[in-house]
């Protein structure tokens, strides 16, 4: 579960209050300590450093808990008696996690749509057929629907891992699709011209079937080794 006051008893001014009094108690004990003087408090006292806990379990990196801390942070820096110089700053793993995965989010709203559209452009020029177009970006499409809904189902969320299924969907899919479309173009053209005149042209299932022959064994070792 991410950060949240929901399922606490007490009110947020009364735990506001509680904390205060804890926090001056810990301040007080740690005045002159030699360990902790410059390091979790400065030696004027002007700077403190806390570190936040998380149960096991939870998501800290998530984007509704690091928008719970941020509202936190600025409510409280905003209602301080000293709000014109009190300065907070967090950071952090979770808050690093939580921002490289905003940065490649935005990266990834660009880079798909490009990579689509250069792929299209390479079938084109490779194929120069409509079809042998949409085949293969209906098959990288669904793939990525189908990762998506997995992750999705399985309660899982973007991160900087699942993060990087599209493109390489995109890049392997395709990859794999093109791999079958030429194959299927050369099997058709050798049966072809296997065939003497006068004997019917091959059908679409003994195409497909030759086609499956010739590219069952390398796709499935490519598909197991990367």
């Amino acid at each position: 579960p991410d950060c949240s006051l929901v399922n606490s008893g007490e009110s947020s001014e009364k735990l506001r209050v509680e904390a205060e009094t804890e926090i001056n108690k810990i301040v007080s004990s740690l005045k002159n300590h030699p360990l902790f003087e410059g390091d979790v408090l400065s030696k004027n006292l002007s700077t403190a450093a806390l570190i936040i806990t998380f149960s096991p379990g939870s998501k800290p990196e998530s984007d509704n808990t690091q928008t719970i801390l941020k509202g936190l942070l600025s409510k409280y820096q905003k209602d301080s008696e000293i709000a014109e110089t009190l300065r907070i700053a967090y950071a952090g793993q979770p808050r690093q996690i939580n921002k490289a995965s905003r940065l490649i989010r935005q990266d990834m709203a660009l880079i798909l749509p490009l990579s689509l559209m250069l792929i299209v452009v390479v079938l084109l020029i490779a194929f120069r057929s409509i079809k042998a177009v949409i085949v293969p970006l209906s098959v990288v499409l669904f793939g990525i629907l189908w990762t998506a809904g997995i992750i999705g189902l399985i309660g899982d969320e973007l991160n900087l891992v699942t993060m990087a299924c599209a493109p390489i969907i995109v890049c392997v899919g395709s990859a794999y699709v093109i791999k079958f479309l030429n194959q299927y173009q050369i099997e058709s053209l050798q049966i072809r011209e296997a065939k003497k005149s006068g004997v019917p042209q091959p059908t679409i299932p003994e195409v497909v079937y030759a086609t499956l022959s010739s590219v069952t064994v390398p796709v499935t070792v490519t598909a197991i080794t990367t």
